[in-house]
């Protein structure tokens, strides 16, 4: 049941409550896809995933890479260095996540589904 919402000039933040649990749901805005986080130098494979999922990095650039589920609620961080990181999400149950890559100065996402 939706509770509240509340509309910034930066973000939106929704209050969902279901049976006894209230949760707080902040929508921001994602910036935009830069050179440093190109889609063909970041990559996650497969898509959709069961057990495993790869991540290719040929930015050049040490990254950040945090998983969020639909709540908005962070699952796993890692850094993710040049070249070819394997990463386990079969503890996740199936559904739609996001997958973030952060620098120093940038943040790009990319949806995953868990099948």
């Amino acid at each position: 049941m939706l509770k509240k919402i509340l509309i910034t000039a930066s973000f939106i933040l929704v209050t969902l409550t279901s049976f006894s649990q209230t949760k707080d749901l902040a929508i921001a805005k994602i910036p935009e896809l830069t050179l440093s986080h190109r889609s063909d130098q970041v990559a996650v494979y497969p898509n959709p995933a069961n057990s495993e999922i790869s991540i290719s990095n040929k930015s050049g650039l040490i990254l950040k890479l945090t998983v969020f589920n639909i709540l908005g609620d962070e699952l796993i961080t890692q850094k993710i260095t040049n070249g070819l990181t394997d990463i386990n999400v079969s503890n996740l149950p199936a559904g739609t996540y996001i997958v973030a890559f952060a620098d120093e100065q940038k943040v790009t996402t990319q949806r995953l589904i868990i099948g």
